[in-house]
């Protein structure tokens, strides 16, 4: 079978993405931004959502419970449109969202509310996958229609929400990597829901999803959505007539050693952020002369390509900005699209 296996952290099941996307979406450096969806109204069956004047679904089939990866698509879309699964395009829609794609920005669409009661809706939150500096980040959502304000703590005697309020995110807390006993409270101290031995890990993004009916049914539980820090990958050309030493600025430790004339770096990781990349002769201490520097921001999901060249001095710049192809890992992969045709990607269990 031809299809890319994506193990989602929260669900692992059955999921089928289309997108298709207009010609005229280009990957250029900052048009480009990242949502996910999530399915959390306990009385609505598996919906499909459309987003812009699209005639196809890009998220087919999003059944309660279920959460995509993170999609990249282009910021001159915008509205979101929820139908019934399996429905046509001109089928009366669950929902309309108007809401655009914020360029270089992490977003989850999250379908929530009862149908019973008119109330199901399609709600966005910004999450912020970036400057974690080593810590776990948490952030609580509770999408649990018409129930008490519930507290979210751990039995080591953390607590992460106070009299969560039903789709008014907490605070982002960082905190140290560990593993945790989580519990959900009512406003009397009952736990309603555990969620024992959850690892955090250094540099990632938890979003904590309450879900669940008010009066039990289904019963309310924890869903832990992992979302990985925010990266961008970086390479560096060496045309200039010496070898070199980077360093990024703060750093007394060179990023990159003895890059040799007319030689590249392998592709490196680094977490996305504005940089000031300093260039040195090899063997330099950070107290020795700057030969370049260039100061740039490192927009996510991007292959950055600095060079150093020799033109009436040593010189360093970026020559490419470009979307990072898609990818895929056994954990919380994220989902980069190219942008331009229709991509048909199958998450199985």
């Amino acid at each position: 079978m031809n299809s890319r296996s994506i193990l989602l952290g929260a669900c692992g099941l059955l999921l089928t993405v289309l997108m298709t996307l207009p010609a005229t979406a280009q990957t250029t450096r900052d048009n480009v931004g990242f949502t996910r969806f999530a399915h959390t109204a306990v009385d609505v069956g598996p919906i499909d959502i459309y987003i812009g004047a699209n005639t196809k679904p890009f998220v087919t089939n999003l059944k309660y419970g279920d959460v995509t990866d993170f999609i990249s698509l282009p910021d001159t879309l915008s509205g979101y449109i929820a139908r019934a699964a399996g429905s046509s395009a001109d089928s009366p829609p669950l929902f309309k969202l108007a809401w655009g794609v914020k360029a270089n920005k992490s977003e989850m669409i999250t379908a929530a509310g009862l149908n019973s009661h008119k109330a199901f809706l399609l709600e966005p939150m910004t999450l912020v996958r970036n400057n974690t500096k080593g810590k776990a980040r948490v952030r609580v959502y509770d999408t649990v229609w018409g129930g008490a304000l519930l507290n979210v703590d751990t039995t080591q005697g953390m607590n992460f929400s106070q009299n969560q309020q039903y789709l008014n995110p907490s605070s982002d807390k960082d905190v140290a990597p560990g593993v945790y006993d989580f519990e959900v409270k009512d406003g009397t101290g009952k736990v309603l829901s555990t969620a024992p031995g959850i690892k955090l890990e250094a540099d990632k993004v938890y979003v904590m999803l309450i879900i669940g009916g008010a009066a039990g049914n289904p019963p309310i539980k924890l869903l832990p959505i992992v979302n990985d820090e925010e990266v961008t990958r970086i390479q560096f050309v060496n045309k200039s007539d010496k070898a070199v030493d980077v360093y990024i600025k703060g750093d007394i430790k060179p990023l990159v050693v003895e890059l040799a004339t007319g030689s590249s770096t392998p592709l490196t990781i680094l977490p996305s952020a504005s940089v000031t990349f300093v260039v040195r002769t090899a063997g330099s201490t950070v107290l020795d002369k700057e030969l370049a520097f260039v100061a740039t921001q490192m927009f996510p999901g991007r292959d950055l390509v600095m060079t150093i060249n020799s033109s009436g001095g040593v010189q360093i710049s970026v020559t490419s900005n470009a979307l990072t192809p898609l990818t895929t890992a056994t954990t919380q992969a994220t989902f980069m699209a190219t942008m331009q045709g229709t991509l048909a990607t199958t998450v199985v269990q």
